[in-house]
């Protein structure tokens, strides 16, 4: 639910009052009318390797705000394929953040996610690396020569 308004700075202090460096972070304003919104800041990563290059069939985590409590919708389009990720015993849902298990049927390569929240407002896409499953048979792309 929260959106981008401007940056500002953060430093970390510990118990005997070491600071850390200055590190950026961008400030929000609450903003809970309009469509769902996949965090820009943050990616799509697999959920139990934090990695962004995913396998078909892992359980992600997508980042976000103004999705709904619950009766959202996760679709990803690949090439000329859609798929309505199923609601399973991996999916949790909240205003912030989805749990799901992508499905197994995508294909290594690049496909768009997007969210349809419980009123029927669908968010902007993102794309989403599909890694090649380990001990595929097909043989490395070779460049150059």
């Amino acid at each position: 639910q929260m959106i981008s308004s401007r940056f500002t700075a953060i430093s970390v202090a510990n118990i005997t009052g070491n600071e850390s460096n200055q590190y950026p972070i961008q400030a929000y304003a609450e903003n809970t009318i309009g469509p769902p919104k996949i965090a820009e800041f943050r990616v799509i990563t697999n959920w139990d390797t934090g990695k962004t290059n995913i396998p078909a069939g892992s359980v992600v985590t997508i980042p976000g705000g103004r999705f709904s409590a619950s009766g959202n919708t996760v679709i990803i389009e690949q090439g000329t394929q859609r798929f309505t990720v199923v609601r399973d015993a991996n999916w949790s849902e909240s205003p912030t953040e989805i749990t799901a298990k992508l499905p197994d049927g995508l294909q290594s390569g690049r496909a768009q996610v997007y969210v349809v929240n419980a009123q029927g407002r669908e968010s902007r896409a993102v794309e989403l690396a599909i890694a090649r499953m380990a001990g595929s048979n097909r043989p490395p792309i070779r460049r150059g020569r």
